[in-house]
């Protein structure tokens, strides 16, 4: 079992090669992952290579909690750590949708059909 705080690098997936930081034990298999170019989510140890180092998560932490300390500890440039997306503007309105309409005639529709001829 690996270590909270551990941190790693991605063997595997799209994340392949981006540096991480164990945030959460899941059982011997699964753990929770999260780094400035890795999302925060569950990964399988064996797609995990361990660097010899370890830090302090507190639990719970969050994905830019985990991107702040790997920047504090000199592991990833600052120019990795993106700041938060703004949520949109709430003055924007929201495009109108659709409501799908129903079919009327579907039994019509059914019985237009036609089947194949026995020979």
């Amino acid at each position: 079992m690996i270590k909270v705080g551990t941190v790693c690098t991605k063997t595997a997936g799209r994340e392949n090669g981006n540096i991480c930081i164990i945030l959460e034990n899941i059982d011997d298999i699964f753990v929770i992952v999260a780094g400035p170019s890795v999302r925060k989510k569950r990964c399988n140890v064996k797609h995990l290579s361990q660097l010899p180092r370890e830090l302090v998560v507190s639990k719970g932490a969050s994905q830019a909690d985990a991107s702040k300390l790997l920047a504090d500890a000199g592991l990833v440039e600052e120019s990795e750590v993106s700041a938060p997306k703004k949520k949109a503007d709430a003055k924007t309105p929201a495009k109108p949708v659709k409501k799908s309409e129903k079919k009327k005639d579907s039994k019509k529709a059914l019985s237009k059909k036609t089947l194949p001829a026995k020979k």
